[in-house]
């Protein structure tokens, strides 16, 4: 079988505003900026902590502030790629 290529970024946070944003305001934010970037196919991340391959995925009800981000923090961004409603499920 094929193997798909995720694309992971670093998104750069500035602003007050940005940081009293929830992760869902951001990843809306974020599609908007690029449209092939819908929310359901982004995972926003903390930065994987030392010996770690990943971090933990945010929450999208969350504040980016609840994270302990600040002006100027990274988050991850990585391409889930195109999601199947359950209507297209067998």
């Amino acid at each position: 079988a094929p193997q798909t290529r995720c694309h992971t970024h670093h998104v750069r946070l500035y602003g007050l505003r940005c940081l009293q944003a929830t992760v869902a305001e951001l990843k809306k934010k974020f599609a908007g900026l690029k449209k092939a970037y819908y929310p359901s196919r982004q995972r926003l991340t903390m930065p994987p902590a030392p010996g770690q391959t990943s971090g933990a995925a945010l929450d999208n009800s969350k504040k980016l502030s609840e994270y302990g981000l600040k002006d100027g923090s990274v988050v991850h961004f990585k391409d889930l790629g195109p999601q199947v409603g359950q209507a297209f499920l067998p």
